[in-house]
């Protein structure tokens, strides 16, 4: 399995992690028909009653810690999206300078694999293939955020274990990218 495998693996279990998160954290569409159904009954017990409107609209809304968390989860599966597509691209682009062609002799075979290193390093793939990497690590770590931002208004202790997590990822990125 090369690199490239991994990344794409890692990124497209990342992407589905993320995706189930916002969808377990919509909005549940049966506190509105609940509201709606409580109007209905209301109104069919008496002419006299009046419904409350207002009950209606204060469930169709997000609040405004919530809306965060969502635009960090929406934006760690967009890197995770585009470290997918980045591995996609890498492996399609590297595919042509694995693949021997035709039955030269040895001597245009090594003038063709050094026209194929000079375009590696023209074209700076190295850092370009590592900048794949470092989405993936955007991805973990904005996805650490918007999980323990959500977290804690739920539970605090959970939340602080989350927190640690990815500090601990943060410190191992950063020692890591020290030794290099």
């Amino acid at each position: 399995m090369t690199c490239m495998d991994i990344i794409l693996t890692f990124a497209s279990i990342c992407s589905s992690v993320n995706f189930t998160f916002i969808v377990g954290m919509q909005l549940d569409p049966g506190d509105t028909t609940n509201v709606l159904l409580h109007l209905i009954l209301m109104t069919a017990n008496g002419p006299n009653s009046i419904p409350d409107i207002n009950a209606l609209s204060s469930s169709a809304g997000f609040p405004s810690s919530m809306v965060w968390v969502q635009t960090l989860v929406y934006a760690s599966l967009a890197f995770g999206i585009l470290a997918a597509f980045g591995a996609i691209l890498g492996k399609q682009w590297l595919h042509p300078y694995k693949a021997a062609q035709g039955q030269e002799t040895l001597e245009e075979r090594g003038m063709e694999r050094q026209m194929k290193l000079d375009r590696v390093l023209y074209f700076h793939l190295q850092a370009v293939l590592q900048a794949f990497l470092v989405l993936l690590y955007i991805l973990l770590l904005l996805f650490g955020l918007s999980l323990s931002t959500h977290m804690w208004a739920q539970q605090n202790m959970i939340s602080s274990v989350i927190i640690c997590t990815t500090a601990s990822h943060i410190l191992f990125y950063m020692v890591q990218r020290y030794r290099q």
